[in-house]
């Protein structure tokens, strides 16, 4: 019978410095949360993130019309 085996480290294809996004238009709304929590590792995954997001000129307009 096989047993399961539970490893301490992440698998190697996963970015620990990523911050999950939401689907659709919760992305964004989600990523400001995350940017306005005291903490530092999770403020630094939504900016990295928000960078990636910048690409889309959509997603810009987004963001502009969250930080108003």
């Amino acid at each position: 019978m096989a047993h399961p085996r539970i490893s301490a480290y992440l698998p190697p294809d996963i970015d620990p410095t990523k911050a999950a996004l939401a689907f659709g238009r919760r992305a964004l709304p989600k990523l400001n949360e995350e940017l306005q929590s005291p903490d530092l590792l999770g403020q630094q995954r939504a900016l990295m993130a928000l960078c990636d997001l910048a690409h889309d000129p959509e997603k810009v307009y987004q963001a502009l019309q969250i930080g108003k």
